[in-house]
């Protein structure tokens, strides 16, 4: 499987690249779409990256990037590469199938079992929870995720708790914890604007208080 910076680097010999989803987007095609997206601007830079998604819901607006969402696609334009995240199936990403048939390549990236494989390379395992595990356990280095909180006002930062190991084949059991999780200092507040460093193939979470 190509980690996300490999994959970076082989769309880079593109000009034009096309990200979608399915129907009724919910909050793990906003996220897989979006981070794909900020990770190719912001390493990419040269690239013409568009997002094809239906309308999200308001709950996903601190998402970064999330106003660079178009709903209309250009039916007319042919792409290099498109590629289709938490999607199993072809008749899922309506209204944008006809952007699919003019792309010159097509990726899947997904976890769910029933995916058919119908791009021209497929992305996809089953076991993780989330398209955006998929994304996620494939990077290579920490990343830094900036949040804009500042619709959620008077909230502030409690703690950082990370579980994390280089070792992704260790495994809990009721007898012994090989991988427990630590409180870390990794995210930081600054008014209203969330950053935080994510090592890789880690598990995080993050409170805020009032």
């Amino acid at each position: 499987m190509l980690t996300v910076p490999q994959t970076a680097a082989l769309l880079r010999t593109f000009d034009n690249i096309l990200i979608l989803t399915h129907v009724r987007p919910d909050g793990d095609c906003a996220g897989s779409c979006m981070g794909l997206y900020s990770y190719l601007k912001d390493n990419c830079p040269q690239l013409d990256v568009t997002v094809y998604l239906e309308t999200p819901g308001s709950e996903f607006h601190y998402i970064r990037d999330i106003d660079k969402i178009q709903t209309i696609p250009d039916i007319k334009k042919e792409y290099d590469v498109l590629l289709v995240l938490d999607c199993s199936s072809l008749d899922r990403i309506e209204p944008f199938h006809s952007c699919f048939e003019n792309a010159k390549k097509t990726v899947c990236i997904d976890h769910h079992i029933s995916n058919g494989s119908f791009a021209d390379v497929n992305v996809v395992d089953a076991q993780a929870s989330s398209a955006c595990e998929v994304l996620y356990r494939t990077l290579e280095d920490d990343i830094e995720l900036t949040t804009d909180l500042r619709g959620m006002e008077g909230f502030h930062l409690v703690e950082h708790i990370v579980m994390e190991e280089s070792d992704l084949k260790l495994v809990n059991s009721s007898y012994e914890e090989k991988v427990v999780p630590k409180t870390v200092n990794r995210s930081k507040m600054d008014g209203g604007i969330m950053t935080t460093l994510l090592g890789k193939a880690s598990w995080n979470v993050i409170r805020l208080s009032k």
